[in-house]
């Protein structure tokens, strides 16, 4: 069970609130990926592969 307090919590979403309240907004990639290597973004009928590669740079291709 988490036994951390609400309050850390509501602080962290209110900065995550505040970056992407921000235009143009600022997500991590670490929050993009999810913990991943790879995610597909689906923009419209095309996807993209967004890939964080082994030396911590990102590639997006089609």
């Amino acid at each position: 069970m988490n036994k951390q307090s609400p309050e850390p919590r509501a602080a962290a979403a209110q900065g995550v609130v505040n970056r992407l309240s921000a235009r143009p907004a600022r997500i991590p990639s670490r929050v993009v990926l999810g913990g991943d290597h790879q995610v597909v973004i689906v923009h419209g009928a095309d996807e993209y592969l967004l890939k964080l590669t082994s030396d911590g740079k990102l590639v997006l291709t089609r």
